[in-house]
């Protein structure tokens, strides 16, 4: 939102959108890496040594770190998300299954109620279980609890109760879009070239598609429509090292 300037508090993508403002998220995370003292506010590592994200504001926001986690108790889990990154040009195309079309990361569901099932392991011969995703589960003896994947209905079909989990596919058909438009994914990377040791960085971008699956939070799963596909692209420099 513009803060600022002749469109203030009207919506923005760039500074230049508010015409002598600031487009600012004013969203603000939390807990934040102090740029100005290098400790953390809030969290469970209040006031201790942190390396800042960014040593600015970015776009209005303090920088996070790795060094100031949130309170365990607000963490959703550890998504298990295949996240290879290629600097070629990959692609990943969907499948129709029985109860729904252009499927690219398929899981047991109800698909009357669309939500999923949460097994031991991640196995459909799995106990039924609560815990936060992918972290170690009491109830599953030290195992995490996990969405079950699936390639058709006959990998589910032994999970009639509870939840009649026995439908394979995803959340919403397609990618990126509540419209069932998308059937194939392609990301196109480019490698560095050659490299000579101790020389000088270049540019490459690598890329990856991949599928993150649930976290069992109703409102972040129907917020990032998960489970799904996700695609990125990252700009990098590589040097070879002597």
């Amino acid at each position: 939102m513009c803060v600022g300037g002749s469109n203030a508090g009207l919506g923005c993508t760039t500074d230049a959108d508010c015409q002598g403002g600031t487009c600012r998220t004013l969203i603000q995370p939390c807990p934040i890496c102090n740029a100005a003292t290098s400790a953390c506010d809030g969290g469970p590592n209040e006031g201790l040594t942190c390396t800042p994200v960014v040593k600015k504001p970015l776009n209005g926001d303090l920088p996070t770190s790795h060094d100031c986690p949130p309170p365990p108790a607000n963490n959703l889990g550890a998504l298990p998300i295949a996240f290879v990154l290629d600097s070629g040009t990959i692609s990943k195309t969907a499948v129709d299954m029985t109860d729904q079309s252009n499927v690219f990361c398929a899981f047991c569901k109800n698909k009357t109620l669309d939500t999923f099932a949460r097994r031991c392991g991640g196995l459909a011969s799995g106990a039924a279980c609560a815990c936060a995703v992918g972290v170690p589960c009491p109830g599953c003896s030290g195992a995490p609890c996990l969405p079950v994947s699936c390639t058709s209905n006959a990998d589910c079909s032994t999970l009639t109760t509870p939840g009649n989990f026995t439908s394979c596919g995803q959340r919403t058909s397609g990618a990126f879009t509540s419209l069932d438009t998308a059937r194939t994914i392609v990301e196109t990377g480019s490698p560095a070239g050659a490299l000579t040791s101790g020389g000088l960085g270049r540019p490459a971008t690598l890329v990856s598609i991949f599928c993150l699956p649930l976290t069992f939070n109703t409102l972040v799963d129907s917020a990032d429509d998960l489970p799904g596909p996700g695609a990125v692209a990252v700009p990098v420099q590589v040097q070879l090292q002597p």
